[in-house]
């Protein structure tokens, strides 16, 4: 939003504020942003528990809009627009320490579920999920949360 106001004080002498003192103009971005829902989360590897995050798309797409998740998270489908995500965890190559299936609810939710499996180290492990910003198609900009991180708490400690 931009405001142009005229200072009366401000005017040369002989001039005063006419009927409209002050322009507004609005400026409406047409960017959608791709946020995920929260920053972090905790996952128990004793229990197996899981943990739902969203993928929120604003404003929605249009109705019948399908969005594929590419990168490290591969979510199919017969979507046309790419959303990449890469995904990084702190475990061996050996151990698999998470995996990770996406439903989507409407055209501007997705939703990432992450469950906890046993692995053979006593270390605990974190899995980071980050919109991969450098290519979002054009059009879309990352919201206000980027990256999600869940710690995974070892069986094993």
């Amino acid at each position: 939003t931009i405001i142009l106001t005229i200072d009366e004080a401000r005017l040369p002498p002989g001039y005063r504020v006419g009927v409209i003192p002050s322009w507004t103009v609005n400026i409406a971005d047409d960017d959608r942003t791709v946020s995920f829902s929260k920053a972090t989360s905790t996952i128990n590897e004793a229990t197996m528990s899981e943990d739902t995050v969203e993928v929120q798309v604003r404003p929605p797409l249009p109705a019948g809009s399908q969005i594929r998740f590419t990168g490290d998270i591969l979510y199919g489908g017969s979507g046309n627009i790419n959303i990449p995500i890469r995904i990084s965890d702190t475990a061996p190559p050996e151990d698999i320490v998470a995996h990770y299936h996406i439903v989507q609810r409407d055209n501007s939710n997705y939703y990432v579920t992450l469950s906890a499996n046993r692995d053979n180290n006593s270390q605990q492990d974190t899995v980071t999920f980050t919109i991969d910003e450098n290519n979002l198609p054009a059009g879309f900009v990352v919201g206000a949360i980027p990256t999600w991180t869940t710690t995974v708490i070892d069986a094993d400690q």
